[in-house]
Protein backbone atom coordinates (compact mmCIF):
# COMPACT_ATOMS: atom_id res chain seq x y z
CA UNK A 1 0.00 0.00 0.00
CA UNK A 2 1.81 3.07 1.21
CA UNK A 3 5.33 3.46 0.22
CA UNK A 4 5.90 5.06 3.73
CA UNK A 5 4.47 2.45 5.48
CA UNK A 6 6.70 0.23 4.93
CA UNK A 7 10.15 0.13 6.84
CA UNK A 8 13.99 -0.66 5.40
CA UNK A 9 13.93 -3.68 7.69
CA UNK A 10 10.54 -4.91 6.21
CA UNK A 11 11.67 -4.50 2.44
CA UNK A 12 14.94 -6.40 3.22
CA UNK A 13 13.08 -9.37 4.60
CA UNK A 14 10.62 -9.36 1.51
CA UNK A 15 13.24 -9.28 -1.11
CA UNK A 16 15.61 -11.48 -3.26
CA UNK A 17 16.53 -12.07 -7.03
CA UNK A 18 12.85 -13.44 -7.35
CA UNK A 19 11.30 -10.35 -5.71
CA UNK A 20 9.36 -7.76 -8.38
CA UNK A 21 8.86 -5.23 -6.48
CA UNK A 22 5.78 -2.21 -6.63
CA UNK A 23 5.57 0.24 -4.35
CA UNK A 24 3.00 2.61 -4.25
CA UNK A 25 2.20 6.26 -2.79
CA UNK A 26 -0.88 8.27 -2.34
CA UNK A 27 1.43 11.25 -0.44
CA UNK A 28 4.69 11.63 -1.26
CA UNK A 29 6.99 12.64 1.66
CA UNK A 30 10.25 13.91 1.17
CA UNK A 31 11.98 10.59 1.13
CA UNK A 32 9.72 9.07 -1.48
CA UNK A 33 11.00 12.13 -3.47
CA UNK A 34 14.08 11.97 -3.08
CA UNK A 35 14.02 7.85 -3.83
CA UNK A 36 12.26 9.07 -7.33
CA UNK A 37 14.54 11.43 -7.91
CA UNK A 38 17.53 9.76 -7.31
CA UNK A 39 16.97 6.36 -6.34
CA UNK A 40 17.22 5.01 -10.20
CA UNK A 41 13.29 3.68 -9.75
CA UNK A 42 11.27 2.86 -13.03
CA UNK A 43 8.14 5.47 -12.11
CA UNK A 44 4.61 5.66 -13.21
CA UNK A 45 2.24 8.36 -12.93
CA UNK A 46 -1.37 7.80 -12.36
CA UNK A 47 -2.65 10.91 -13.22
CA UNK A 48 -6.23 10.12 -13.58
CA UNK A 49 -8.89 9.15 -10.99
CA UNK A 50 -11.06 5.67 -11.11
CA UNK A 51 -14.63 7.95 -10.68
CA UNK A 52 -14.84 12.02 -11.38
CA UNK A 53 -14.43 14.39 -8.50
CA UNK A 54 -15.51 17.58 -7.94
CA UNK A 55 -13.25 18.74 -4.88
CA UNK A 56 -12.75 22.48 -3.66
CA UNK A 57 -11.10 23.66 -0.93
CA UNK A 58 -11.75 26.84 1.31
CA UNK A 59 -9.82 28.04 4.11
CA UNK A 60 -11.77 29.57 6.88
CA UNK A 61 -11.54 32.55 9.56
CA UNK A 62 -13.92 32.88 12.13
CA UNK A 63 -15.10 35.96 10.84
CA UNK A 64 -16.24 33.39 7.77
CA UNK A 65 -17.16 30.50 9.79
CA UNK A 66 -21.25 31.55 9.99
CA UNK A 67 -21.11 30.71 5.82
CA UNK A 68 -19.56 27.45 6.55
CA UNK A 69 -22.12 26.20 8.83
CA UNK A 70 -24.33 27.19 6.66
CA UNK A 71 -23.28 25.31 3.95
CA UNK A 72 -23.04 22.45 5.93
CA UNK A 73 -26.31 22.53 7.22
CA UNK A 74 -27.67 22.76 4.09
CA UNK A 75 -25.77 19.34 2.87
CA UNK A 76 -27.06 17.51 5.30
CA UNK A 77 -30.22 18.59 4.84
CA UNK A 78 -29.66 17.00 1.35
CA UNK A 79 -28.62 13.81 3.14
CA UNK A 80 -24.98 13.95 2.53
CA UNK A 81 -22.58 13.19 5.61
CA UNK A 82 -19.90 15.16 7.59
CA UNK A 83 -16.42 14.47 8.65
CA UNK A 84 -15.08 17.37 11.25
CA UNK A 85 -11.83 16.63 12.62
CA UNK A 86 -9.95 17.69 15.31
CA UNK A 87 -6.19 18.06 16.13
CA UNK A 88 -6.46 17.00 19.51
CA UNK A 89 -8.97 14.30 21.55
CA UNK A 90 -8.15 15.91 25.24
CA UNK A 91 -7.97 19.84 25.63
CA UNK A 92 -4.32 19.67 27.30
CA UNK A 93 -2.21 21.72 24.72
CA UNK A 94 -1.55 25.36 24.80
CA UNK A 95 -0.70 27.37 22.00
CA UNK A 96 2.33 29.87 22.10
CA UNK A 97 1.67 33.16 23.70
CA UNK A 98 -1.73 32.06 23.89
CA UNK A 99 -4.13 31.48 27.19
CA UNK A 100 -6.89 29.47 25.51
CA UNK A 101 -5.92 26.28 24.69
CA UNK A 102 -6.90 23.75 21.59
CA UNK A 103 -10.80 22.57 22.04
CA UNK A 104 -11.02 18.71 22.08
CA UNK A 105 -13.10 16.18 20.22
CA UNK A 106 -15.81 16.49 22.27
CA UNK A 107 -16.09 20.12 22.96
CA UNK A 108 -15.95 20.74 19.49
CA UNK A 109 -18.78 17.87 19.18
CA UNK A 110 -20.76 19.60 21.79
CA UNK A 111 -21.04 22.57 19.57
CA UNK A 112 -22.07 21.03 17.09
CA UNK A 113 -24.64 18.89 18.55
CA UNK A 114 -26.17 22.01 19.36
CA UNK A 115 -26.38 22.63 15.50
CA UNK A 116 -27.35 18.74 14.84
CA UNK A 117 -29.30 17.57 17.61
CA UNK A 118 -29.01 13.36 17.82
CA UNK A 119 -26.95 13.54 14.11
CA UNK A 120 -23.54 13.81 15.82
CA UNK A 121 -21.30 10.58 16.31
CA UNK A 122 -17.55 10.87 17.86
CA UNK A 123 -14.46 8.46 17.78
CA UNK A 124 -10.89 8.99 18.80
CA UNK A 125 -8.05 6.26 19.90
CA UNK A 126 -9.54 5.75 23.10
CA UNK A 127 -13.02 4.84 21.67
CA UNK A 128 -13.95 1.47 22.48
CA UNK A 129 -13.72 -0.91 19.13
CA UNK A 130 -17.51 -1.39 19.03
CA UNK A 131 -18.46 1.91 19.66
CA UNK A 132 -16.46 3.08 17.17
CA UNK A 133 -17.70 0.48 14.86
CA UNK A 134 -21.26 1.64 16.17
CA UNK A 135 -21.06 4.88 15.20
CA UNK A 136 -19.73 4.57 11.18
CA UNK A 137 -22.42 2.68 11.03
CA UNK A 138 -24.81 4.79 11.99
CA UNK A 139 -23.30 7.05 9.84
CA UNK A 140 -23.18 4.80 6.68
CA UNK A 141 -26.81 4.06 7.19
CA UNK A 142 -28.15 7.49 8.16
CA UNK A 143 -29.19 7.14 11.47
CA UNK A 144 -26.07 9.93 12.51
CA UNK A 145 -24.84 12.15 9.51
CA UNK A 146 -21.89 14.15 11.56
CA UNK A 147 -18.59 12.85 12.63
CA UNK A 148 -16.73 14.22 15.07
CA UNK A 149 -12.91 12.98 14.88
CA UNK A 150 -9.15 12.96 15.06
CA UNK A 151 -6.86 11.85 12.72
CA UNK A 152 -7.54 8.39 14.02
CA UNK A 153 -9.94 8.60 10.25
CA UNK A 154 -6.87 9.51 8.13
CA UNK A 155 -6.26 6.82 6.24
CA UNK A 156 -8.51 3.22 5.02
CA UNK A 157 -12.02 5.17 5.69
CA UNK A 158 -14.66 5.77 2.74
CA UNK A 159 -18.03 6.83 3.47
CA UNK A 160 -20.55 6.82 0.78
CA UNK A 161 -22.06 10.01 0.99
CA UNK A 162 -18.79 11.86 3.01
CA UNK A 163 -19.24 15.12 0.96
CA UNK A 164 -17.76 17.86 3.56
CA UNK A 165 -14.75 17.97 5.91
CA UNK A 166 -14.06 20.90 8.65
CA UNK A 167 -10.55 20.14 9.50
CA UNK A 168 -10.81 22.63 12.77
CA UNK A 169 -7.16 24.28 13.58
CA UNK A 170 -6.19 23.31 10.54
CA UNK A 171 -2.88 24.75 10.68
CA UNK A 172 -1.96 22.36 13.49
CA UNK A 173 -1.58 19.63 10.51
CA UNK A 174 0.46 18.52 7.86
CA UNK A 175 0.46 18.87 4.41
CA UNK A 176 0.63 15.16 4.07
CA UNK A 177 -2.37 14.64 6.51
CA UNK A 178 -4.47 16.89 5.26
CA UNK A 179 -4.15 15.74 1.73
CA UNK A 180 -4.95 12.11 3.78
CA UNK A 181 -8.02 13.49 4.92
CA UNK A 182 -9.22 15.56 2.21
CA UNK A 183 -9.01 12.08 0.08
CA UNK A 184 -11.59 10.77 2.51
CA UNK A 185 -13.84 12.94 0.17
CA UNK A 186 -16.68 11.80 -2.54
CA UNK A 187 -15.01 8.49 -2.72
CA UNK A 188 -17.34 7.38 -5.41
CA UNK A 189 -17.16 10.84 -7.40
CA UNK A 190 -18.77 14.18 -7.14
CA UNK A 191 -18.94 17.28 -5.09
CA UNK A 192 -17.32 17.72 -1.97
CA UNK A 193 -16.22 20.59 -0.09
CA UNK A 194 -13.04 20.73 2.09
CA UNK A 195 -12.99 23.51 5.13
CA UNK A 196 -9.62 24.41 6.71
CA UNK A 197 -11.04 26.36 9.51
CA UNK A 198 -8.62 28.60 11.47
CA UNK A 199 -10.47 30.09 14.23
CA UNK A 200 -7.11 32.12 15.42
CA UNK A 201 -4.62 34.56 13.86
CA UNK A 202 -1.65 32.57 12.50
CA UNK A 203 1.49 32.80 11.16
CA UNK A 204 2.30 33.39 7.32
CA UNK A 205 4.21 30.23 6.85
CA UNK A 206 1.44 28.11 8.21
CA UNK A 207 -1.39 30.31 6.08
CA UNK A 208 1.30 29.92 2.85
CA UNK A 209 1.06 26.01 3.60
CA UNK A 210 -2.94 26.01 3.80
CA UNK A 211 -2.92 28.01 0.65
CA UNK A 212 -0.28 25.23 -0.98
CA UNK A 213 -2.98 22.44 0.08
CA UNK A 214 -6.35 24.51 -1.08
CA UNK A 215 -4.40 25.55 -4.34
CA UNK A 216 -4.35 22.05 -6.01
CA UNK A 217 -6.14 18.68 -6.02
CA UNK A 218 -3.07 16.96 -7.12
Amino acid sequence: DEQHRFSVEQRIALANDKTHLVEMSATPIPRTQAMLSYGSMNVVRLTERHSAQDIHTEIVTREQAREMVDHVKNMVVQGDRILIVCPRKEQQEILDEETVPLPSVHEVAEKWEKIFPGKIRVVHSDTPDEESKRALRDIKSGHASVIVATTVLECGLTIEGLRALVVVHAERFGVAQLHQLRGRLSRHGGYGICYLFVPRKISDRSFSRLLAVASTND
